[in-house]
């Protein structure tokens, strides 16, 4: 067996040769911590920005400023395009481009916040838009091809009304019939928006 003399000449030499490395995992740990913590700080300095860009788009909105929507939004887009603010963004400048008399340019910001935007919820409202307005140009048929889709998550009561305004206004009353009750049995419990729908519903009954 051996002595603590011995234990301890052995401990000596297991740390000439092995404590490099040892040295070397412990920096290179520090390292990566302190690279974690400067890009935390870095993404949460970006979201900062952003945020306070949507909150300049939003107030530009509210005053039905368009240029101050656009310029804030573009420099949003520019500098924090891979944020969730910048498909926010996109569905405020198609608001503001619609109140401003161009639907064509609203469709188009509709269609990139579909293809860019990062957030899926982000992606669902601005479908729902484009459908809305398609609806409201009598583009009934495209709306029912751009609201076919497989996954609704949490949208389904929306996706149903619309289809149900566009099958009512191209005369198909029992498909229209069927997406309002759809919509009706997707909304939340005491919804008030049942009365709407329950109108809609008896639209499609008494024609």
């Amino acid at each position: 067996m051996a002595t603590d003399d011995e234990r301890l000449d052995q401990i000596k030499e297991w740390w000439k040769e092995y404590r490099w490395a040892i040295v070397g995992g412990t920096a290179l740990g520090i390292s990566a911590i302190g690279g974690w913590t400067g890009w935390s700080e870095y993404s949460r300095i970006q979201q900062e920005s952003a945020s306070a860009l949507y909150q300049d788009v939003s107030i530009a909105v509210v005053q039905s400023d368009y240029e101050a929507v656009l310029t804030a939004a573009e420099q949003l887009l520019d500098e924090h395009g891979s944020t969730g603010y910048a498909g926010k963004a996109l569905l405020l400048m198609a608001r503001a481009s619609y109140e401003h008399g161009d639907s064509g340019q609203a469709r188009r910001y509709l269609q990139q916040a579909m293809s860019e935007a990062t957030e899926e919820a982000t992606v669902h409202v601005a479908r729902i838009r484009l459908a809305k307005l398609m609806i409201a140009e009598r583009e009934y048929q495209e709306a029912l091809n751009l609201l076919d889709v497989d996954e609704q998550q949490g949208f389904d009561s929306y996706y149903l009304e619309l289809q149900g305004d566009a099958y009512h206004a191209l005369g198909m009353d029992k498909q229209a019939h069927e997406a309002y009750l759809g919509s009706i049995d997707a909304l939340r419990p005491g919804s008030q928006y049942e009365q709407i729908l329950a109108l809609k519903l008896n639209e499609t009954l008494s024609e």
